[in-house]
């Protein structure tokens, strides 16, 4: 493990993703979080850490970014205290509150897919179900036992929001070593970046990515968890309306017999 980013999630983490795959890290993001350690964040999220399980979880990755990892920076830096830390960070609390409402308003509104698949796939309901951990962990969020599919907007608290947002920024400020942190705004460009790490600056441009919130978009159609999700809800859905027309078919056979039985001893 080289790198942390401590920033909360819609402060770049997806352009840090990018930035840090092109410089040849390898990365781990909300989705590998859950694709490779799935399991054992659900118990670090219930139970607590043990000694030596972040270890375990990362010894052979480079950078991890975004949630649940950036809760647990402090945790994560104990295990790997040569690790540099990037606290990532937007313009001010309310770009950043807006930002991550837009995100969840996006995949509230406009995609019934994931959605979808999230409330009737095998792979679905275990993504969601940990998913409502980190949220309740990590963002504060009330946990939800209705299926995302008949979720059509999903409101934050902007209070609570902003201040979880502060003192998030504020514990990483005020404890990360300070030869090893780099408070980071993607404007700021490779510069401050590649000389932190120490690492030649491309002359690609800095990558935006996920500006407008629509990174579930990108991933049903890229990463392997979320193109299984769309296959399994081929399949569920197919299942299901088979069902739903064999079960239609009886039932009409059943009414129909009835209301002949019934026709017949009238007319006797």
């Amino acid at each position: 493990m080289k790198v942390i980013v401590a920033g909360f999630s819609k402060t770049g983490t997806k352009s840090m993703r990018s930035a840090l795959t092109e410089l040849g890290f390898s990365v781990h993001d909300y989705p590998e979080h859950y694709q490779y350690n799935g399991e054992l964040w659900r118990k670090v999220l219930d139970e607590g850490a043990v000694k030596g399980e972040f270890h375990r979880m990362y010894d052979d990755v480079d950078a991890v970014v975004d949630a649940p990892a950036f809760y647990f920076w402090r945790e994560i830096h104990e295990e790997f205290p040569e690790a540099k830390i990037i606290l990532t960070v937007r313009d001010n609390e309310d770009v950043w509150f807006n930002s991550w409402q837009n995100q969840i308003t996006q995949i509230m509104k406009n995609n019934f897919v994931f959605k979808l698949a999230s409330s009737i796939t095998p792979t679905g309901y275990k993504f969601n179900r940990y998913s409502s951990e980190v949220g309740e962990t990590v963002y504060g969020m009330r946990r939800s036992f209705i299926p995302l599919v008949f979720h059509r907007n999903f409101k934050l608290n902007p209070t609570l929001s902003k201040k979880r947002y502060r003192e998030h920024n504020a514990d990483v400020m005020q404890n990360a070593p300070a030869d090893k942190l780099l408070k980071f705004n993607v404007k700021d460009g490779w510069g401050p970046l590649c000389g932190f790490l120490g690492v030649q600056q491309p002359e690609t441009p800095f990558p935006r990515k996920n500006v407008g919130g629509t990174i579930m978009d990108d991933l049903m159609t890229t990463h392997p968890v979320f193109m299984r999700l769309g296959r399994e809800t081929l399949v569920s859905t197919s299942l299901l309306g088979g069902v739903a027309i064999i079960g239609g078919w009886r039932a009409m056979r059943f009414f129909r017999s009835r209301w002949g039985s019934g026709k017949k001893s009238t007319t006797s």
